[in-house]
């Protein structure tokens, strides 16, 4: 991790002394990515992405917390922020980020080349992806040995293909390999790896 990018997620946990950005303003685009939080109480939750803008974003979780209470939040591929809850229900919550305006574009700009699909060519080299197509189990919580389908894997993560998907935010067994479910696709799930796999893992 570079200097900037270091500087970038201790910025987004410092309370905003600038202007704040009303989440209204800001485009919504829907993304399955996973999510960890940290309410008041210190004790870390996870939950799923629905939808997010440079302004804030609407978290699907088991745990609810209270309008205006203050989290850290850190979502997959976009890194540390701080948000205040601005509204809750029964599936979730919204959230309003805390950062300045310049912060919010930039969000706002790499939000859209995530919409867009775009990959640089050097996560595309850190990452090359190579095809399998071959069985294997993965287990999570109360579900062990379930049988899927490797499609393709790199030293990051893989994509499978399988029928019942964990939620997005499961932390998951496949093989030897432990992992995480950041998304969900037509045919199963992504996963990111939590150590870089052995040939042998799966």
């Amino acid at each position: 991790m570079s200097s900037e990018q270091v500087d970038d997620q201790i910025e987004s946990l410092i309370t905003d002394q600038g202007v704040e950005v009303d989440p209204r303003r800001h485009q919504r685009s829907e993304m399955e990515l996973a999510v960890e939080f940290l309410p008041e109480d210190q004790v870390e939750r996870r939950g799923a992405l629905v939808d997010i803008s440079a302004g804030g974003a609407f978290v699907k979780t088991d745990y609810i917390p209270a309008v205006d209470d203050v989290l850290a939040v850190k979502i997959d591929r976009i890194g540390f922020m701080q948000a205040t809850v601005v509204r809750a229900n029964e599936d979730g919550f919204a959230v309003k980020f805390e950062h300045r305006r310049d912060r919010a574009a930039r969000l706002a700009d790499k939000l859209t080349w995530m919409v867009n699909g775009g990959c640089s060519l050097a996560e595309r080299r850190a990452a090359e992806r190579f095809l399998q197509h071959r069985g294997a189990v993965m287990g999570w919580d109360e579900n062990d040995n379930v049988p899927c389908q490797v499609v393709d894997i790199s030293t990051t993560g893989a994509l499978i293909d399988m029928e019942n998907r964990p939620p997005v935010g499961t932390r998951v067994q496949i093989g030897r390999q432990c992992a995480i479910v950041i998304r969900h696709t037509k045919g199963g799930v992504g996963l990111e790896f939590a150590t870089p796999p052995g040939t042998d893992q799966l």
